[in-house]
């Protein structure tokens, strides 16, 4: 949720403000918790989207994608 912002370390300047600063490990998906130390603090909530689902996710909400299969998703910024 957008209460969690100061524990996922967006960039400061520029466009992205919007995205976090964190990089996971694309193997096993740690985060450097020396670096980051309220990263790990985060509240989440996991879900997997089926075929043929869809996902909202509303403006200012942090969102973390991971595909299992093959797939395409669509991205759509509106005002």
């Amino acid at each position: 949720s957008p209460e969690e912002t100061p524990r996922l370390y967006p960039f400061k300047k520029g466009i992205l403000t919007n995205t976090s600063s964190v990089q996971a490990d694309i193997r096993d998906g740690s985060v450097d918790a020396a670096k980051f130390p309220e990263f790990g603090k985060a509240s989440y909530v996991d879900c997997e989207v089926g075929a043929g689902d869809a996902l909202f996710i509303p403006k200012g909400w942090w969102h973390f994608i991971k595909s299992l299969d093959a797939s395409i998703s669509v991205s759509f910024w509106f005002e």
